[in-house]
């Protein structure tokens, strides 16, 4: 058997853009929904443009687009503004988002003393639909 010390000193010198070699040594369990099924659906719903925030910034001016220009907004886990989001969405439209909270990945930091990421340590379901809320959106579902 391999030394805890080998092991780490594999992950570090190992790509971090590929993972092949966790095969055969990581599980990971699947969520009960698929993201890219609910988005092709609401996309498919929608009625009219779709924004997919892939790649869209909105900390540093907001969103490069007219105000109800789209009938959806699509978000996986990327950061957005729910002013912005509110001001680009139609009145009808529909905001489709996947985020992981802050506390997701608390048993592996503290199993390897790395401190949780300080600018998102309150991000949870809770504090989305706040803000959500706050910019005028209605929270149909989360969990």
């Amino acid at each position: 058997m391999r030394t805890y010390e080998a092991l780490v000193a594999e992950a570090l010198a190992a790509p971090v853009t590929d993972l092949r070699y966790l095969d055969g040594r990581m599980t990971q369990g699947s969520t009960p929904w698929s993201y890219q099924e609910r988005a092709d659906e609401v996309a498919h719903q929608a009625g009219g443009p779709v924004l997919d925030m892939t790649g869209e910034q909105t900390d540093s001016g907001g969103l490069p687009h007219s105000a109800g220009e789209f009938a959806a907004v699509l978000n996986q886990h990327r950061v957005y503004d729910p002013e912005e989001v509110r001001r680009v969405l139609r009145n009808d439209g529909v905001f489709l988002t996947e985020q992981v909270g802050a506390l997701d990945g608390l048993a592996i930091n503290e199993a390897l003393g790395a401190p949780l990421p300080e600018d998102f340590s309150d991000w949870a379901l809770s504090t989305a639909r706040t803000g959500l809320e706050a910019a005028g959106l209605r929270v149909a579902n989360g969990r």
